[in-house]
């Protein structure tokens, strides 16, 4: 990543490590007004893209407002997933807010028509949401007036400025926005990732199977290439959905998984493949009665055709004849099958 892509990360990082590690200690007042994305007047924002940079600048500036308490079953969750699974750790995050509160608040949109109940959508901090509902309390929210745009790219923002989201992660999440017909700069500023890396994780979601992903889960600490790896394997050597999801090791943690995974297509693909059984010929076609009737046999089937009326007639005779024939084929051959 060159100078200006650093300094666009650690301004970024900073702004959102401000956002999300304020504590609120006391809340005083009415709630100030939702604020809409707007420009930011700084160099550094500047160099981000209108839409990317005004999201950040907001989403910095939050810190300054009011936190409101909303109750959680009014949060809607958003229709773009950035993890694999909420549940992780999550015992641990409801057991730290049961005792110490909700530290850190979260970020929700309004939402222009109610939706199941509803008033808001989740931008970011689906996990603090989920312990909230589970502890049946409100959640603490920094409330925006963002449209559908506005969260995705704050969302891509958070994701990140944080290292909890794994590469399979950032790389569904991609998949997600391009299905949505968001374009690629736009989703690579969202990411905070270039062209060639957009490229790879676009081609390891197209090629691995989502369920496959879904059981293997996030991954952390894998890294792209071990993905690559997957891919570059099942592109070479397709194989059957549950061929695959066979070859995973059932009792071992997401990495592992992966790592597992990689090995067993690897190895299967390495393998001699075992010789292909010869077709069976067929065999020639016979003709009988002077050629009036044509049989034409298969390793599985007989074609018997008949020329004239009197060959058709022998055929009828010969169909409603078979059960007889088989019952007494049978008889000399010992068979009760």
């Amino acid at each position: 990543m060159g100078a200006r892509g650093m300094k666009h990360r650690t301004t970024l990082m900073a702004n959102l490590k401000s956002l999300e590690e304020k504590r609120a200690a006391a809340e005083t007042g009415k709630p100030e007004p939702e604020e809409r994305a707007s420009p930011a007047p700084s160099t550094a924002q500047n160099r981000m893209s209108g839409a990317v940079g005004a999201v950040a600048s907001t989403m910095a500036r939050l810190e300054e407002r009011s936190v409101r308490e909303i109750p959680a079953h009014e949060v809607a969750a958003s229709r773009f997933s950035d993890r694999l699974d909420i549940e992780d750790s999550l015992d641990e995050l409801i057991a730290s807010i049961r005792e110490n509160g909700q530290q850190i608040p979260i970020l929700v949109r309004h939402l222009e028509s109610p939706r199941d109940g509803a008033l808001y959508e989740v931008v970011y901090g689906r996990r603090r949401l989920a312990a909230a509902k589970a502890l049946d309390r409100p959640v603490r929210a920094h409330v925006t007036r963002f449209d559908e745009r506005e969260a995705v790219i704050a969302q891509g923002l958070e994701n990140a400025a944080r290292l909890e989201t794994s590469f399979i992660e950032r790389a569904r999440f991609a998949r997600q926005l391009e299905i949505a017909g968001y374009d690629g700069p736009t989703i690579r500023q969202t990411l905070n990732i270039d062209a060639p890396m957009l490229s790879r994780m676009l081609s390891v979601i197209r090629v691995v199977p989502e369920t496959v992903i879904v059981a293997i889960g996030p991954a952390h600490g894998a890294g792209r290439r071990t993905w690559e790896t997957l891919r570059k394997t099942l592109e070479a050597h397709p194989l059957p959905e549950d061929d695959i999801l066979a070859a995973m090791p059932a009792e071992a943690d997401s990495a592992t998984r992966l790592k597992g995974l990689v090995e067993a297509v690897t190895a299967r693909a390495r393998a001699p493949q075992a010789p292909r059984r010869p077709k069976a010929a067929d065999t020639p076609d016979q003709t009988i009665g002077s050629g009036r009737l044509r049989l034409k046999r298969t390793p599985s089937r007989v074609v018997l055709n008949g020329s004239d009326a009197e060959a058709r007639a022998f055929l009828d005779h010969l169909e409603t004849s078979l059960p007889e024939l088989f019952d007494a084929w049978k008889a000399r051959n010992g068979s009760d099958k």
